[in-house]
């Protein structure tokens, strides 16, 4: 998926959760038991942390960046220059921090982990976040996501290079779902 399709599947997700959250937090936020809702918060926060925040964004920026300048470029008279590129970035850096503040990904998170992590289960898991394992996964947790997302588009890229695998797979597919093609 394109980091433009990303930046807007993920602003659609945003309103669609916050619209299907907010009759949700209003009925069970008299309800809820503040230590639960504290327990849950420090959660997230220790996943959603601002450094994790920043390589999303920055992570996006970069994606949307480059497939909107492909988008555009052959509409253009000239090349990018590296000023109007960095620009670019940072025009969709900012837009990523507008669309997905992390303090809108806490709003809409609590009361979903607070449905299904019980009290003693959340505060378990954060005395594990606590712990020098527990702080070095939260540290690590951006840089092991993008080196299992390279890792994995590797090896997209070397399957989808394996024209017989391509081959097989098609037959498979025109076996599968012969309505989808045309009878040749």
């Amino acid at each position: 998926m394109s980091a433009a399709r990303l930046i807007i599947v993920g602003a659609k997700l945003v309103l669609i959760l916050t619209a299907l959250v907010q009759p949700v937090v209003a009925q069970e936020s008299s309800v809820l038991d503040k230590r639960h809702e504290l327990a849950v918060r420090e959660f997230i926060q220790n996943q959603v942390s601002p450094e994790y925040m920043e390589e999303l964004y920055a992570e996006a920026a970069s994606q949307a960046s480059v497939q909107f300048q492909a988008s555009i470029q052959p509409t253009l008279k000239r090349a990018l220059s590296d000023n109007e590129k960095q620009r670019l970035y940072m025009f969709w850096y900012r837009k990523a921090k507008d669309m997905i503040p992390s303090a809108t990904l806490e709003q809409i998170l609590v009361p979903l982990y607070v449905r299904y992590f019980t009290l003693d289960e959340v505060e378990e898991i954060n005395r594990f976040y606590r712990t020098p394992v527990g702080k070095k996964l939260t540290a690590l947790t951006p840089k092991l996501t993008r080196e299992s997302q390279s890792a994995g588009e590797e090896l997209a890229r070397k399957i989808t290079a394996n024209k017989e695998w391509m081959d097989s797979t098609l037959r498979e597919l025109k076996a599968e779902f012969p309505s989808w093609f045309s009878p040749q």
